[in-house]
């Protein structure tokens, strides 16, 4: 199985990405009633990168790396869909994002994850993430050196 990774710039390649792999996420972003808003900022702020197997998208991540004073990536969105998980696909998008994030000249990547999100947890150790301190009483922030 061949995955594909793509950085993608077209607004409406990026919408279509998102609502085809919206069921990727506990609460996807297409019900939510920012999603517009959500949707626009992506496409003017963050770096979007795809993942595609057999032309098919399978997964995304959204990472913003322009914070030049902290030197700190934040990845606001990764998923691969549920029947494609555990093919190694996240790691292949986490691993395009590290290698954006340095290019913009960052030196680490945070992301928010939910408490009881135990799967992209252990995801995320797996990868080199560690606690880096509470986000909301649901959430914790996660933080890795590149």
């Amino acid at each position: 199985m061949e995955v594909r990774i793509n950085i993608e710039k077209d607004l409406d390649t990026k919408k279509h990405i998102i609502e085809e792999c919206d069921r990727a996420f506990i609460k996807g972003i297409t019900l939510r009633n920012n999603y517009n808003e959500i949707l626009n900022k992506i496409d003017k702020y963050a770096i979007f990168i795809s993942a595609t197997v057999s032309n098919q998208f399978v997964g995304y991540a959204a990472m913003y790396a322009n914070d030049m004073e902290s030197e700190t990536a934040y990845i606001t969105m990764i998923g691969v869909i549920p029947d494609m998980q555990g093919l190694k696909i996240g790691k292949k998008l986490l691993d395009k994002c590290v290698e954006v994030a340095k290019v913009h000249g960052m030196k680490r990547i945070r992301l928010e994850v939910l408490k009881d999100n135990i799967k992209a947890l252990m995801f995320y150790k797996n990868n080199q993430f560690v606690f880096e301190k509470k986000c909301t009483n649901r959430s914790n922030y996660l933080i890795r050196e590149i």
